[in-house]
């Protein structure tokens, strides 16, 4: 059985390098001789950009390359592919969105704000990627740029989220009276809204040391 499969791959593996000759720039042609190199990491990089130099313009396959170097956590290759298929397909929100993500997690706080702008330009109403601009922001330590990204959310899935965050930023720059203040004006879009963002205030009064009033607060929440 093993020697039959085996004979069924080689023949699969003749079949797209056939097809590779007859149709050197075949995009799905290369994806596919990717995957059969799976195991052979120096075969799979040499094959995929001899590819790329010969068909700059092949951007699907330049973006499933750039995947499959961050799956293996060739963060720095991955965004070198990436900027390369942006200098051809400068509005591929995909490709932004994802080198936005490496250039965060590779510790470029600014750089990855620069990308997530560049994709809320593309996309306006995209409040997860305004939300990685806001963590960006503060991670790089521009606090006043993320609230003021964090206050353009004002409905949907994420502002829960981007209320809870601007609260921590009113807490880190203004005091935790003022970010409790903050909280206590929100009103939740629902129920569970509400409860979550009771919960927010307990939490930092606890930070803050003053364990009495959280008690105090949930005392109250449980009688109304």
């Amino acid at each position: 059985r093993r020697s039959s499969d085996l004979r069924d791959f080689k023949s699969m593996e003749g079949a797209i390098d056939q097809l590779l000759r007859l149709e050197p720039g075949n995009e799905k042609a290369a994806e596919y001789k990717l995957l059969v190199l799976t195991g052979k990491p120096e075969a799979q990089q040499k094959f995929a950009l001899g590819f790329l130099e010969a068909n700059p313009r092949a951007n699907e396959f330049r973006m499933l390359f750039a995947r499959h170097l961050l799956r293996e956590s060739r963060n720095q290759q991955a965004i070198e592919q990436l900027d390369s298929l942006l200098k051809y397909d400068t509005q591929n929100s995909d490709a932004i969105g994802l080198l936005g993500l490496l250039y965060q997690s590779e510790g470029n706080y600014d750089k990855a704000a620069e990308t997530f702008r560049r994709q809320i330009k593309l996309q306006p109403e995209d409040d997860r990627t305004r939300m990685y601009l806001a963590s960006a922001l503060q991670a790089a330590g521009r606090y006043d740029e993320s609230m003021s990204e964090l206050a353009l959310i004002r409905s949907g899935e994420e502002l829960l989220n981007a209320q809870r965050q601007m609260a921590l930023l009113i807490e880190q720059t203004e005091g935790a009276d003022a970010a409790l203040a903050y909280l206590e004006a929100l009103k939740g879009q629902d129920q569970n809204e509400d409860a979550q963002l009771l919960i927010e205030r307990e939490l930092m009064l606890k930070r803050a040391g003053r364990d009495a009033d959280a008690m105090r607060l949930l005392n109250d929440a449980v009688k109304r």
